[in-house]
């Protein structure tokens, strides 16, 4: 039996393409395919099926906790698919689980020349890379030490990603390479976001679709 649903991590949203009159917000949103016994096997079949045709996706964002529906239709543009979308295989129930929080943020510090803000800041993770643990986080800050890393992160206090540059540095001044303490876990998870972003036609998840919860790493 293949599987019962695929989800991807909306990444990023090509300007000018199919996807972009859609209101995702890259990182927070998953695409969520469940193919039907009619569709082709895989998601890219089925959007290649449908060429010029307008079809509904199922999104999920992980800050509200949210399905929300949206049509489009896959067509050419001046890019390299039908929709215009850079997304990344990840199971989309574990993924607010799957955040470095930041627990403090020490005065001249990397993470504070970054702009990172203590217990309401949540590293999501790279464009290519996702942490499933603390301590593949600490291996790919000490791989990068005295190099330029773009973090995406999200705000709970704004509500939204943004995009940070840290210079992991063991010479700041201070211990460690951040200059601050992180957290990982059920505790450290991001918290519901009460106000959906606008444009969102949103649904309640069905029960059997709540965030579940995942043993400690």
């Amino acid at each position: 039996m293949g599987k019962l649903y695929s989800s991807f991590r909306v990444i990023k949203v090509e300007a000018g393409s199919p996807a972009a009159a859609l209101p995702l917000e890259p990182m927070l949103d998953f695409l969520v395919y469940t193919p039907t016994k009619s569709d082709h096997k895989s998601f890219e079949d089925y959007i290649t099926w449908n060429e010029g045709k307008e079809i509904e996706l199922c999104f999920c964002n992980v800050a509200s906790q949210k399905m929300w529906k949206a049509k489009v239709t896959p067509r050419k543009w001046n890019g390299k698919d039908l929709l215009g979308l850079d997304l990344r295989e990840e199971n989309y129930k574990s993924a607010h689980t799957k955040v470095i929080r930041i627990l403090s943020v020490l005065p001249n510090s990397p993470l504070r020349k970054a702009g990172f803000h203590a217990l309401t800041d949540y590293v999501i993770g790279t464009s290519k890379e996702v942490f499933q643990d603390l301590s593949g986080f600490t291996k790919f800050i000490k791989a990068n030490h005295d190099s330029a890393i773009d973090f995406f992160v999200y705000s709970s206090k704004a509500g939204r990603v943004r995009v940070l540059t840290l210079f992991p540095k063991s010479d700041w001044g201070g211990e460690g390479l951040l200059g601050g303490e992180i957290g990982f876990g059920h505790l450290h998870s991001l918290p519901i976001r009460k106000a959906e972003g606008s444009g969102k036609d949103t649904i309640e998840l069905n029960e059997t679709d709540k965030f579940l919860d995942e043993k400690e790493v």
